[in-house]
């Protein structure tokens, strides 16, 4: 019975000590990038793929203006633009923009990439987080590196897609948003989708 006893509180022990460990690595990335992502203008680059063809990399630009609420992510042939009025977006190589209503869902998602409140350790992993959100990006899972000081990958499971963003830089250049990379520049053949 003794050896039961000393087992189950062996079990906690290790149970405790790598909830702690996870929480301290979300601790240790948010305050190794505190002065990006507590500043108003967030500049993101990263790559990305879908999870089953790791050949189709694409480029990934995402500007954040926390101030104005707006997001703007910019793939190779797509742009998508976000604000509490909008969303749009652009096929690049066929000349046409959609603007639908809001996509609040989005807003969900980037906003809680910077909101430790909604980011909960998975339990698999010290490195390993998951978003807890009341949205369909809730399966979305966040990993870390060894030493916690990096984003390495963010893996979307939304519908029957999955995506995987690596390589994942964050900056801030307040000269990118001066020139106001919010707005549509060019001839596009434009579609309202907003009732």
């Amino acid at each position: 019975m003794k050896f039961l006893v000393s087992k189950f509180y062996l079990s906690i022990y290790f149970f405790l000590y790598s909830f702690i460990f996870a929480s301290e690595c979300i601790d240790t990335w948010y305050q190794s990038n505190i002065d990006k992502l507590d500043n108003n203008f967030i500049f993101i680059q990263a790559s990305t793929y879908p999870l089953m063809n790791k050949k189709n990399i694409d480029s990934l630009t995402v500007y954040v203006d926390k101030e104005k609420n707006k997001v703007k992510i910019d793939l190779s042939n797509e742009v998508f633009l976000f604000d509490q009025y909008k969303s749009a977006r652009l096929i690049k190589n066929l000349k046409q923009l959609y603007i639908d209503s809001p996509d609040s869902s989005m807003f969900i998602l980037l906003s809680s990439i910077f909101n430790l409140q909604n980011i909960k350790p998975a339990k698999r992993s010290k490195f390993e987080y998951v978003l807890n959100l009341d949205s369909n990006f809730n399966k979305t899972r966040l990993f870390f590196s060894d030493d916690c000081l990096e984003l390495e990958s963010i893996r979307i499971s939304i519908d029957k897609a999955n995506i995987i963003i690596k390589n994942i830089h964050f900056s801030i250049n307040d000269s990118l948003f001066r020139k106001d990379v919010f707005e549509i520049k060019g001839d596009y053949t434009t579609y309202d989708l907003r009732r």
